[in-house]
């Protein structure tokens, strides 16, 4: 490790994705087949540790459990607009929800990455 400090090598590591991103993106295109490949083989290896963490989580957010059960069993009745909300992409659109109190009626269409960021929490500056 370059680092002693994480926080020096976490700071590290964002430099350095986000000045590689171009490659980064190439290779996972380039390369998807092998990255199944190796996917499918760790998933198998690995499935009661992976069954173990959803069990874990499930009943660590029955709500949020509840409402995407809710979303895959009637589709229907959560509708996707054309575009998302924030951006305005098309593609990879998603249902934010702002809140699961509601049984997940409360949420907006949102593309993949604007979803990503919904989910994390703003940091304020001291």
């Amino acid at each position: 490790m370059p680092y002693e400090d994480s926080e020096k090598q976490l700071n590290y590591m964002r430099r350095w994705r986000k000045a590689h991103r171009v490659h980064i993106n190439n290779y996972r295109t380039e390369n998807r087949q092998q990255q199944n490949e190796y996917q499918r083989k760790y998933n198998g290896e690995h499935r009661e540790q992976h069954c173990e963490y959803q069990q874990l989580w499930r009943s660590e957010n029955p709500k949020i459990q509840r409402v995407y059960s809710n979303i895959s069993q009637h589709p229907q009745l959560y509708s996707l607009d054309d575009k998302c909300v924030f951006c305005g992409k098309i593609e990879k659109l998603e249902r934010g929800h702002l809140d699961y109190e509601d049984e997940g009626y409360n949420y907006v269409t949102v593309c993949h990455q604007c979803n990503h960021w919904m989910e994390n929490p703003i940091i304020e500056a001291s």
